[in-house]
């Protein structure tokens, strides 16, 4: 029997959807900028997780930024491959080829994200300055198609100026807790009335549930309130995870498939793009696939002619596994037919016989009766006819 394969279910064809928006094409580098205003609400988390799951889907070169001057980890929730810094990447200038600049970056080399960290806060001699980072990332730009952009907490800073002037994307982080959310709406009302009306036209909200337990806030309630703002699409709860809890480096693998799902989703949501959409879905490969003016005429041709021909070939072997099972069951009607004929025959035979054996039957009683002794009474007779 010919085997069909059959079309992806509808959960794997909601992450072919949101992969396929990972991985569209950026003409020139994209940044995105990572912050909160308060430590502890899992930012560098966020700034891992969503870099190592852009870099794991898209396969082109990804890098993540320790840009907070207050001695940021991002290293230590990546893992260091390199004593290098962005001090030091913005202090030689002229690196303009790649394998200089990834000779201050550590790889992981499961999803080949690249962190480059900042200057090392007690050996330093000065804090990150925002001059290092106006050198360092038209470096990055030559190299990298995202870079994602770990900020500190301090709002009002020449550095935080310089990250959201530079960003084309602004996710938002907070925990699922009274007081952080609370400094998140101060936040964004700060957005709204310093200029960055662009970033917050278009930012991500990202509620980390860092503590085992319920939080001490009604979740709903706040994403409701939120939502008035920036929309209940763009605002992600993250759920608490084990292995983020541990605090040591984070491996994509060992986060729980719910996890990573939802960083998949947030992935796919940057730069404030909508969610994917029914002709989206049916776009993928296995599925009807809606007409684009945008692919090239002879890939399309070729396209539909590979589509066409596998899906004749599998109505062929569906066509062709139907017949043998119709000739299997031919054969076994007609065995059953033929004992229904015999059965029919021999009735018919016994219900034929039938009166000749009664009349016969009936010459065998009278004949008995008459010879006997005792004259038999006319109503008797009469019966025995009957």
């Amino acid at each position: 029997m010919t085997r069909i394969n059959l079309p992806p279910g509808r959960d794997e064809v909601y992450e072919l959807a949101l992969k396929d928006r990972v991985q569209r094409m950026v003409r020139t580098t994209f940044p995105i900028a990572v912050m909160g205003v308060k430590g502890g609400v899992g930012k560098t988390v966020v700034t891992e997780v969503l870099g190592s799951t852009f870099s794991a889907v898209r396969g082109d070169r990804v890098i993540a930024v320790d840009l907070d001057p207050d001695a940021g980890n991002l290293i230590s929730r990546h893992g260091r491959e390199s004593g290098l810094s962005l001090a030091d990447l913005a202090a030689e200038g002229a690196s303009t080829r790649y394998l200089d600049v990834r000779a201050h970056t550590s790889q992981n080399k499961a999803t080949r994200l690249e962190v480059l960290s900042g200057p090392d806060f007690v050996s330093a001699p000065t804090p990150l300055q925002r001059d290092e980072i106006d050198a360092v990332m038209p470096i990055l730009g030559e190299h990298y198609s995202l870079v994602l952009m770990d900020t500190g907490t301090g709002l009002k800073t020449a550095l935080m100026d310089t990250v959201l002037r530079q960003s084309r994307a602004l996710v938002m982080v907070s925990s699922a807790s009274i007081d952080s959310l609370e400094e998140t709406q101060v936040s964004l009302e700060w957005l709204g009335h310093s200029g960055y009306q662009d970033q917050l036209n278009t930012m991500i909200l990202v509620i980390n549930n860092v503590q085992r337990g319920k939080p001490n806030v009604s979740l709903e309630r706040a994403v409701k309130q939120f939502a008035r703002q920036i929309g209940r699409e763009r605002i992600f709860v993250m759920p608490f995870d084990d292995h983020i809890f541990e605090g040591r480096q984070i491996t994509l693998e060992l986060l729980s498939a719910k996890t990573r799902r939802r960083y998949l989703e947030l992935a796919a949501r940057i730069p404030g793009a909508p969610p994917p959409r029914a002709e989206a879905l049916l776009a993928l490969p296995g599925v009807l696939r809606a007409e684009s003016t945008e692919l090239d005429e002879a890939a399309e041709e070729a396209r539909r002619a590979v589509v066409a021909k596998a899906f004749t070939t599998a109505l062929q072997g569906l066509a062709k596994s139907r017949a043998a099972e119709g000739a299997r069951l031919a054969e076994i009607l007609g065995v059953l037919i033929d004992e229904i004929a015999g059965l029919v025959t021999l009735a018919r035979d016994a219900a034929a016989d039938q009166p000749a054996q009664q009349k016969a039957r009936l010459r065998e009683s009278l004949a008995a009766l008459l010879e006997g002794e005792r004259r038999v009474p006319e109503e008797r007779l009469a019966a025995e006819v009957a």
